[in-house]
């Protein structure tokens, strides 16, 4: 250590004094040194551009990637025991306005998934286990048990519109159309649907923990969401939408026969690694649910209780509401137990 402090002194004497005898050669070499570090840094920033543009563009040359990868890809999933329906269900699924470009989009989530915090090894480690997971989760229907994946999405629980004539459904989904995977491959959403048109309108994104907790992602509504979806969802499940949801995480938690039910603070959310700011405050919006928090492999996050405040902490006016935001959270539970099977 010492002898690399020693080297590096005298490297920066010998320019200082370079520099005195020789200015002009010294900044004439400078100026060389620099112009070609810019044209070397732009033809790479244009080389990198056109190739990123070509698979955009060139879904052939995106399908010749996607094929060398694909030997490495099915080593990978036998090495983990993964199934190639497995990982084949959770591919994004092309959409208008972004065309299918599995090589990118997979890449994403290796670099992004669920918590800003973790290494590579680390996050690869989540991705195996929430894969693994997937393929042994089944729901039910009728009298027999399907895998959640081939069906995608179940619809748990459905509030009639009278006014709007429409429907609002509740869903435990992958988030496989929304096209992106970085918060979790799972998703509990409020959709609309009217006139055989169907949007979301709030969703919550999570994922399992290596150690068996669920983890809370993200919870967001549409962006520009209208006002009569907000005052609907806000009278029928009694509280927020962005509140409900969190509750409908921690039932999510025990039908899945999961510990905790977590959250990511600010500093963990992906948006905030990748953008450096939030559209929501999540500090704040698990300590209002009453969580403290926890470190877990040297990383702190939320911990949701899974008790309620005794209703006697209510004011008199707001116990009704309370209890009736009770009933409509069992009611789901209960359908979410009779749908669910994992194992």
């Amino acid at each position: 250590m010492r002898f690399k402090l020693l080297l590096g002194r005298l490297m920066l004497l010998g320019f200082r004094a370079m520099l005195r005898l020789f200015p002009n050669i010294c900044r004439a070499s400078f100026l060389r040194t620099m112009r070609a570090l810019w044209w070397f840094a732009r033809r790479d920033h244009d080389l990198n551009a056109k190739i990123l543009q070509q698979m955009v563009d060139d879904r052939d040359l995106n399908f010749k990637i996607w094929l060398k990868m694909g030997e490495r890809v099915v080593v990978w999933l036998q090495k983990h025991e993964i199934s190639r329906e497995t990982f084949l269900a959770l591919v994004p699924l092309p959409l208008a306005h972004a065309p299918q470009n599995p090589v990118i989009e997979m890449e994403n989530t290796s670099q992004w998934f669920a918590d800003s915090r973790l290494t590579h090894a680390e996050r690869m480690e989540w991705i195996v286990f929430n894969l693994k997971f997937l393929q042994n989760l089944q729901i039910r229907i009728c009298d027999r048990f399907v895998d959640f994946l081939a069906l995608q999405s179940v619809e748990f629980y459905t509030l009639k519109d009278a006014g709007g004539g429409g429907e609002y459904s509740f869903c435990f989904k992958t988030q496989r159309k929304r096209l992106f995977y970085t918060e979790g491959f799972l998703a509990l959403e409020i959709s609309y649907t009217k006139d055989n048109v169907s949007t979301y309108v709030y969703v919550s994104s999570l994922c399992i923990t290596p150690q068996s907790h669920l983890l809370i992602g993200g919870v967001q509504g549409k962006l520009g969401l209208e006002q009569e979806h907000i005052r609907f969802l806000d009278k029928y499940c009694c509280c927020q939408p962005v509140f409900f949801l969190i509750e409908l995480q921690i039932v999510l938690t025990r039908v899945l026969g999961l510990d905790k039910t977590l959250g990511i603070p600010n500093a963990g959310q992906i948006a905030y690694a990748k953008y450096g700011e939030l559209a929501r405050n999540y500090d704040d919006l698990f300590m209002k649910r009453g969580a403290d928090l926890v470190e877990i492999e040297g990383r702190t996050y939320y911990n949701l209780p899974h008790t309620q405040k005794d209703i006697s902490h209510y004011p008199q006016k707001r116990r009704a509401i309370h209890r009736k935001r009770l009933k409509l959270l069992s009611e789901m539970e209960d359908n979410l137990k009779k749908l669910i099977r994992h194992g």
